[in-house]
């Protein structure tokens, strides 16, 4: 059993629903469950976030929101990869496995060295290596354990050897071009803005051609997997988007491969940007700052589109064409830790915090009744049920956190949209938040 590796094919997540938390595109997980079953691949997953996790402990800089998403997947390709390969399934070459190559190009658009790279691929080869020894020791017997022990590191050590050779002559190539760019220039200057270190003003605004005293609003752009698109492509979408609501000049910047960031230029505080219905696009995205002036304004909406793509980001309805900052900042500033995120949920909605379907539906069932303020008619109709099940939910829920709902209101609200909307920022998965920062 143990020679052929298919005692793998036996494995199982500790959550039966991992494998729809995977950063990789549904066509490779499709491909991968078809192969070895969704029991390993659920369990890959798993291993995956606790690798990208590990990672990020010993370099907090690879939390930021685009370079998190770029770990996880490249995490859950290497994972997936080794697991074939150790289960005896055919695999594909490491260049059509593009999830694999794609974290130098955040990297280095953020000034990120290649040890980084190099480090995080060692750190989550120890990781895998000590689940991977840990399901020997609980699948096969005493006999068989030594020798798939001595099988797995072998192949694994191969993998991660590959990995380290075929992802540094990437690194290389991906700098070069980068340091040929002009992207490179504005980019550093925006990164030396943004920490708030001296710069010279007049050559920032040369090399930027943007007048960094005016009045600014923060644009983070992103796309899903299923679009077809490019940096450059998304860049003329953001700026159009930006002119035609009457903003200029327009700053952009691409970082990584799959997100921009932005700034628009106006005199008229009053004006927000709008995806035009002619450039909305299913899977892409806009987090829009409040509008702010001057060098300092500059930064703050900046640092407000990147928190509202965060929270749109861990939707589970999934992402808003736009998010603005200004409709979901009391979520990004209770949800900026996700244990001190928990603790408040927890204490706000008390027995009403708990994961049973029914709690679940009571939770909804409030938290539209608080949305259409209070009004048994228009919750009922929205949810189509009847008037006097919508009372009798919402007596239920105010008996089991303990308090009427009229009590600390906006705190209540921020908790239910919480738990609610946006789960995914109450888990650990990344200690940063997943959040990007000028780096």
């Amino acid at each position: 059993m143990a020679e052929d590796g298919s005692w793998i094919l036996h494995l199982g997540p500790d959550v039966p629903s991992a494998i729809a938390d995977s950063a990789l595109p549904q066509a490779w997980v499709g491909r991968l469950s078809a192969s070895i079953g969704t029991g390993p691949t659920g369990w890959a997953v798993e291993l995956s976030k606790s690798m990208a996790s590990r990672i990020v402990d010993t370099f907090p800089e690879l939390g930021a929101n685009g370079v998190y998403h770029e770990l996880r997947r490249g995490c859950e390709a290497a994972t997936m990869l080794g697991i074939s390969l150790a289960s005896g399934m055919p695999v594909s070459p490491l260049e059509e496995l593009p999830a694999l190559l794609s974290a130098p190009s955040e990297l280095v658009s953020r000034g990120l060295g290649v040890d980084h790279m190099l480090r995080s691929i060692h750190i989550g080869h120890a990781v895998a290596v000590q689940a991977l020894l840990a399901a020997v020791e609980s699948n096969l017997p005493v006999e068989e354990r030594f020798a798939e022990a001595g099988r797995l590191l072998t192949l694994l050590s191969a993998v991660a050897e590959q990995l380290d050779a075929r992802l540094a002559r990437r690194f290389e190539e991906v700098r070069a071009a980068w340091e040929a760019s002009s992207t490179a220039l504005r980019s550093r200057f925006v990164n030396d803005i943004l920490r708030g270190g001296p710069v010279s003003m007049d050559q920032a605004e040369r090399a930027l051609g943007y007048d960094l005293a005016s009045h600014h609003v923060g644009v983070v752009a992103w796309w899903g997997d299923s679009v077809d698109m490019t940096p450059n492509r998304m860049v003329d979408l953001v700026r159009t988007a930006l002119i035609t609501a009457g903003f200029g000049p327009v700053l952009t910047l691409p970082v990584g491969q799959r997100r921009v960031w932005a700034w628009g230029a106006t005199q008229n505080m009053t004006v927000q940007p709008e995806l035009p219905p002619s450039h909305r696009t299913t899977g892409v995205y806009l987090a829009l700052g409040e509008g702010k002036s001057g060098v300092d304004g500059f930064r703050q909406t900046h640092r407000q589109a990147v928190e509202a793509s965060r929270v749109a980001t861990a939707s589970s309805r999934g992402p808003r064409a736009l998010t603005r900052f200004r409709d979901v900042d009391l979520v990004t500033m209770v949800s900026a830790d996700p244990a001190a995120a928990w603790e408040f949920v927890n204490r706000e909605l008390g027995e009403l915090a708990a994961t049973d379907e029914m709690t679940q539906t009571l939770r909804s069932t409030l938290k539209q009744y608080l949305e259409f303020d209070r009004s048994l008619q228009k919750t009922a109709h929205h949810m189509h049920i009847a008037r006097g099940t919508v009372a009798h939910r919402v007596s239920r829920a105010e008996r089991l956190r303990g308090r009427s709902v009229a009590e600390r209101r906006m705190q209540l609200e921020a908790a239910l949209s919480l738990i609610v909307d946006f789960p995914a920022l109450l888990t650990n998965a990344s200690p940063n938040g997943t959040r990007d920062q000028p780096l």
